[in-house]
């Protein structure tokens, strides 16, 4: 006899973890080298990785140049990269 009960919650959990497998979190450590304006907003100049990225301040941190940060971009999403803490 044909579960439907089932059926439907196997093809839920099928489709949540589909869309789980998707969601990728890095945490970086970076170092702090300056700010620049962009789009009317102060972003962070951090070298992380060989380069240098604007990210935001995730957490009102303001960090100065040369203050070590773990920077968190939520989906490997550079553009949605944000400070996350100040690393002692």
């Amino acid at each position: 006899m044909f579960d439907t009960n089932k059926f439907i919650i196997d093809s839920i959990e099928m489709f949540i973890n589909k869309k789980l497998e998707r969601v990728i979190n890095n945490d970086r450590m970076a170092v702090v080298t300056g700010t620049k304006m962009h789009r009317r907003k102060i972003k962070y100049m951090v070298q992380m990785d060989g380069g240098e990225y604007l990210v935001n301040d995730g957490i009102g941190l303001a960090p100065k140049p040369n203050t070590r940060v773990w920077v968190h971009i939520p989906n490997g999403n550079l553009e949605n990269a944000y400070i996350a803490a100040r690393i002692e």
